[in-house]
């Protein structure tokens, strides 16, 4: 066992003490969870009706303009800001698509088209602008 590895089993050790002795229901619960398995979903058909719908909504195009007010699609939003029924106002539309290259394939944000500038206010009143895919956005009707 490398030096690493042996740190780590003294850490999750003391950590495993100190849980049990500040909250021993906590260690109890997980234990039952571990002795029953894993919890195994079930889906019906509203759970496939509102994918579909939002697969249908992700691939509706809106055409959009400069200073128009758009905002986030119903069950898309993806980001912090704007927040869900926010305004946001277009800023540019980009010619040529960016794309999150940064980001780890597992991530959402993978390969993500980035093909609008948006402006929006944030917590503290400030004007902030982000890129973002335009298939998440529709019209803002005020």
């Amino acid at each position: 066992m490398s030096d690493s590895s042996k740190e780590i089993k003294v850490l999750l050790e003391e950590g495993i003490k100190t849980v049990l002795k500040q909250n021993p229901e906590m260690i109890l619960k997980l234990f039952a969870q571990l002795q029953t398995g894993p919890v195994i979903n079930s889906y019906g058909e509203a759970d496939t009706q509102k994918l579909q719908a939002a697969h249908d909504s992700f691939f509706q195009t809106h055409t959009f303009q400069q200073r128009q007010l758009v905002k986030w699609k119903p069950g898309l939003k993806n980001k912090k800001l704007p927040k869900e029924g926010q305004p946001a106002i277009v800023m540019e539309l980009l010619e040529k698509t960016l794309e999150q290259a940064d980001r780890e394939p597992g991530s959402p944000y993978f390969r993500e088209p980035l093909d609008i500038v948006l402006g929006v206010i944030d917590e503290d009143g400030d004007f902030m602008t982000f890129h973002f895919d335009k298939r998440r956005f529709e019209p803002y009707d005020s």
